[in-house]
């Protein structure tokens, strides 16, 4: 302090215990770091010279590993650090960064693949070497290499702040045994990483076939209770159809049996595209095109009470006069069924829950169709994997993690694209876009790579 002013601060870092003959030095140490702090100007070369040996002196005199000084600022009253010199130790990033094109020695030193030993009076390296000296404030600096089959990992640096050091041959080859064994511990440590990576990823893939395995039997199971279904499914259509012949019922009793016989129709068409979805290979059929509006309308019929039912407003702008879509038969209502489902899931715990779908031309030769909701949203790490096979963000047997893999497989195959994106204020929107044309394999390619 200075008229009761602050104007710096001396830290002195003790990798052990404080010395307790230090508390006594304190008037000393505080007159040293005040003549400092006064005295130093950051722009003159000569003065940061002197400025660097009397912390060297009181390093030693102290017994301190670390010294840092810090001088306030008087435009913007915060403190600066100025120097700091000394042992350091760095546990956590971020760490230090040494440049390469900085630091040109260290492109020798890799280049050869040989330890160098400098002193700052060596004017034939000082020049390649002057950012390591002025980083460290180091008197003498020595860089070995970390060189394992031929190839150089990286470098270890000893800079010696306190005086100039020399090193004998037999110190010189101690370090040299030293940096070999860490550059051996280093490559044996990333093969280590590679191996526990690579072990994770073929369990993963493991996982991935038998939970393929089982969703190929849960296909092949569902195919044969649809088939045992339509049976029964048929014979009350059929009656339902004769009782309906009769004129002489009620108009109540007409009633009741004509939605008998859309439930039939309802239940029929589930277990006509169950069965379709079993028996058909989806790899060679071809887009055609199709009314989206007409797909989004049949998907409503099979899950629009269910939504209402889960206290869910339920908005929906079919735009009229839509050019017709390339589309998969069958398989764009697929598509719509997951998103709207997984829009549901999503507002769970929501006051007044919301989920819009929305079909719009936004240019002549596309056709967009908006499903969003009032959600927490999704991150950006789960956007970056959500279309990913497997992965799912649900517990344990409530997801298969297939369902908008799937989607975008659809979508692509129909030469759309299919992006997830943020909803305002509040959700998250799907946004699928489909051709207005059918696409060649070439043109879906491109928009599957270029999104």
């Amino acid at each position: 302090y200075v008229n009761e002013q602050p104007v710096g601060i001396l830290e002195l870092i003790y990798q052990q215990s404080l010395p307790p003959d230090n508390l006594n030095m304190a008037p000393h140490i505080t007159q040293v770091g005040l003549g400092v702090a006064i005295g130093i100007d950051p722009y003159t070369a000569h003065q940061r010279q002197q400025t660097q040996e009397i912390i060297h002196e009181l390093l030693l005199e102290t017994g301190a590993d670390r010294c840092c000084l810090w001088t306030m600022t008087l435009s913007e009253q915060i403190f600066e650090k100025q120097f700091d010199i000394g042992y350091h130790v760095w546990p956590t990033s971020p760490q230090p960064i040494i440049s390469e094109q900085e630091a040109h020695i260290l492109r020798q030193v890799l280049a050869t693949k040989s330890l160098m030993c400098l002193l700052p009076d060596d004017e034939s390296v000082f020049q390649e070497a002057q950012y390591i000296f002025e980083r460290y404030q180091a008197r003498s600096v020595l860089i070995l290499p970390l060189v394992v089959s031929n190839e150089a990992l990286g470098i270890i640096v000893l800079a010696e702040t306190l005086m100039p050091a020399t090193y004998s041959e037999r110190e010189l080859s101690l370090l040299q045994a030293l940096a070999i064994q860490a550059a051996n511990a280093f490559e044996n440590a990333r093969l280590y990483t590679d191996l526990q990576r690579s072990l994770a990823q073929l369990r993963e893939t493991q996982a991935k076939l038998v939970h393929t395995a089982r969703m190929s039997a849960i296909g092949e199971l569902a195919a044969a209770v649809a088939h045992q279904i339509n049976n029964p499914l048929t014979t009350i259509l059929v009656d339902t159809e004769i009782l309906m012949l009769d004129t002489s019922r009620s108009q109540e009793d007409m009633e009741s049996l004509e939605a008998i016989y859309r439930a039939g129709q309802r239940a029929h068409e589930v277990v006509r595209r169950l069965l379709g979805m079993s028996y058909q290979n989806r790899d060679e059929e071809t887009p055609t095109l199709c009314d989206v509006n007409l797909t989004i309308r049949n998907t409503l019929a099979l899950v629009a009470s269910h939504i209402q039912q889960s206290q869910i407003t339920l908005h929906v702008e079919l735009a009229d006069h839509l050019p017709l879509a390339a589309g998969l038969s069958g398989q764009l209502e697929d598509v719509w069924l997951n998103l709207i489902l997984n829009a549901r899931d999503a507002l769970k715990d929501i006051a007044q829950p919301i989920i819009a779908i929305r079909s719009y031309q936004t240019e002549p030769e596309y056709v967009t169709i908006d499903i969003m909701d009032n959600g927490t949203g999704i991150s950006d790490e789960v956007k970056n994997k959500i279309f990913e096979a497997f992965y799912t963000t649900k517990p344990m047997g409530q997801g298969t993690g297939l369902g908008l893999h799937i989607c975008r497989q659809v979508v692509e195959k129909c030469g759309g694209s299919i992006t997830i994106h943020d909803n305002e204020p509040q959700g998250a929107l799907f946004r699928v876009i489909l051709p207005t044309k059918l696409p060649s394999y070439e043109k879906t390619e491109d928009i599957r790579k270029n999104g």
